[in-house]
């Protein structure tokens, strides 16, 4: 009975953080793909691995022009 219990309290905090995340987005005016950034254990935007995922991007656009 007990894991019955907590697989509905997972499902249903699962489903208040995405109510949670989408509020937060839709407030402070972040994108969908922006959403992967936000760290939630500390309520701040993750700037680092933004920044290291789009300069990756740009070096994978720059090697598919240098070709």
């Amino acid at each position: 009975m007990a894991f019955v219990f907590i697989y509905i309290q997972n499902i249903v905090e699962t489903r208040i953080e995405k109510r949670e995340m989408e509020l937060r987005r839709k407030r402070e005016g972040l994108s969908k793909n922006m959403e992967a950034y936000f760290k939630k254990d500390r309520d701040k935007f993750d700037k680092v691995s933004f920044l290291a995922d789009m300069y990756r991007l740009m070096q994978e656009h720059l090697n598919e022009i240098n070709k």
